[in-house]
């Protein structure tokens, strides 16, 4: 098994763990001409990870855009984002009251149906240029109709509808909203359609402290909690200890051009978004749309992820603040309060 990159999201085991075995079936291989053959999340001390080869993404992003592209498809699938987009914000709208058990499998089916129709504004993107010159910007015009429609949905289902769906958990099966956000929806399946008994409270609550899962191909999966996931997280890459504080410079893509200096703030997940203040340099994974009230207050965004249609890349646009994207390693390099210089003429940031 080879290892894996290991990224902060604010993903909930609930929520994406059935999105991420979907990219493990024979059903996406149909769709991509490839699959990723291992995934990992890794809960530690409450942040949560998603960690994935990123050669293997390359990979499967390649075969995907190397398969027959056929332009009079592109419409008829926007209109069928359109039409799910529709029914999926009632659903993630409808009032925790009015929610039954059944809905959160109803959820996850319309996770799972959307990634074929959103992928290509998703990772193929970022390797378009392996397509001819044309059928590029065709391709390009319409990942980039999908991304304005679909930007948002998964965030709105972590943040909006995933709060209600651990209310219901705790409603009907008495087991509280802190620890059924790590229930994985492959358990909550088990469960509820085959009578399989849920991980106790306990059990799921000791999951934030040290918890991985790992899918592979064929939807094989296995978990590890305390010393073990420790253990094994590091056998499969992350080291997140391991900062490289020797390092005075990193590279990366410019999104915006410009320069600046600034103190460095990490953001790792949403809770982190109060220690922003006015000219911080805003350094994290990946940006996301609620972290918009402390990307206004930045004077720069530096990430480890992103591609040309990456929230990071399209907020510096329209904000026109310096962005560097795709560094790697920024969040492992920097720490909270080191003065840098962004210099997003040139993709380089470099501690003062």
């Amino acid at each position: 098994m080879n290892k894996l990159d290991f990224h902060p999201r604010d993903y909930t085991l609930l929520g994406m763990s059935s999105v991420m075995e979907y990219f493990l079936t024979h059903d996406i291989e149909q769709l991509l001409g490839d699959r990723f053959s291992t995934i990992a999340f890794y809960i530690k001390d409450g942040v949560f990870w998603f960690g994935v080869d990123e050669d293997e993404r390359e990979r499967v992003s390649r075969s995907y855009l190397q398969k027959k592209m056929d332009p009079n498809v592109f419409e008829s699938n926007v209109q069928t984002v359109q039409s799910l987009r529709s029914a999926y914000i009632e659903l993630i709208e409808t009032p925790v009251a009015k929610l039954q058990p059944k809905d959160i499998l109803v959820f996850f089916k319309y996770y799972i149906e959307l990634i074929p129709l959103v992928y290509p504004s998703m990772d193929a993107i970022d390797f378009v240029n392996v397509l001819p010159e044309k059928e590029r910007d065709a391709f390009s015009e319409y990942a980039i109709k999908l991304r304005v429609l679909t930007e948002t949905l998964y965030k709105r289902g972590e943040e909006e509808f995933i709060p209600k769906a651990s209310a219901v958990i705790e409603r009907e099966y008495d087991i509280a909203v802190d620890a059924a956000i790590n229930i994985t929806s492959q358990e909550f399946e088990a469960f509820f359609l085959r009578g399989k008994v849920l991980p106790d409270e306990q059990t799921l609550r000791e999951r934030s402290t040290s918890f991985l899962y790992l899918l592979e191909k064929d939807k094989k999966e296995s978990s590890y909690i305390g010393v073990e996931a420790t253990q094994k997280a590091k056998e499969l890459g992350f080291e997140t200890e391991e900062k490289q504080k020797n390092m005075k410079e990193i590279t990366g893509r410019t999104a915006f051009p410009g320069k600046v200096q600034g103190t460095v703030v990490i953001v790792l997940t949403k809770q982190d978004i109060s220690k922003v203040t006015e000219g911080s340099i805003l350094v994290a994974s990946m940006t996301q749309p609620s972290y918009l009230p402390a990307m206004k207050k930045a004077a720069a965004f530096v990430t480890d992820e992103g591609g040309t249609l990456c929230h990071a890349a399209i907020v510096a646009r329209e904000m026109k603040k310096p962005c560097i994207i795709a560094t790697e390693i920024a969040t492992k390099v920097l720490k909270d309060g080191d003065l840098v210089e962004v210099d997003a003429v040139n993709g380089v940031v470099k501690k003062i």
